[in-house]
């Protein structure tokens, strides 16, 4: 089974509801309209059990309380979202996971996407936002990245001090490498109020 994980964060921004529709609806029509048909999309919110507007999106919503733990890193608490997800749905060790920031929007030719059609155990892209590597390396971008959950459920939350995204990117080390395919482009957008702060 295919699973998407949406983080999102409730809060008093008006413009943030309109992000995740248009969001959720660019997954749900890709999706669709690209022969899609085994796959399982949740929401998962970390401020508590609580009505929201995420009710809405027509997908699974599962709201924690991680965004209580105690510490400033938010990696560490939408890592433990992820988490909280693979447990409650019972995401079995094969099933293929992708993890996407609930405002990132997928473009039409999202090679990232493309990618999920291939029999693979990790889709990523390496480094950061403005210098991807054609090799594997400690760094990537955890903003949309795919994986099996059962080296998803090897990666060890971060320090205080430390990046999700090196956790990540060094739980890869365990897979061989010829099932892996690093992106040079994901193929997301984000637009944050009426500007586009993201383009990878």
């Amino acid at each position: 089974m295919l699973y998407f994980i949406l983080t999102a964060c409730v809060t008093d921004n008006p413009t943030r509801e309109q992000e995740y529709f248009r969001a959720f609806t660019a997954l749900q029509c890709y999706l669709d309209t690209n022969g899609f048909s085994r796959y399982h999309i949740i929401v998962v919110e970390g401020n508590g059990e609580r009505e929201t507007y995420l009710d809405e999106l027509g997908c699974d919503v599962l709201y924690t309380t991680n965004n209580s733990l105690p510490t400033q890193n938010k990696g560490y608490k939408e890592l433990a979202d992820v988490f909280a997800v693979i447990n409650a749905y019972k995401i079995q060790d094969d099933d293929f996971v992708v993890k996407l920031t609930g405002r990132y929007i997928i473009n039409n030719d999202s090679p990232f996407m493309a990618a999920l059609k291939d029999d693979l155990d990790c889709i990523i892209k390496y480094s950061n936002y403005l210098t991807p590597v054609n090799h594997r390396t400690g760094d990537c971008m955890s903003g949309l990245i795919g994986m099996r959950a059962k080296y998803i459920r090897q990666i060890k939350l971060p320090g205080e001090n430390e990046a999700a995204e090196w956790k990540w990117a060094k739980v890869t080390y365990l897979i061989d490498e010829t099932r892996i395919r690093n992106l040079p482009m994901l193929g997301i957008r984000a637009h944050m109020g009426s500007v586009l702060m993201v383009h990878a």
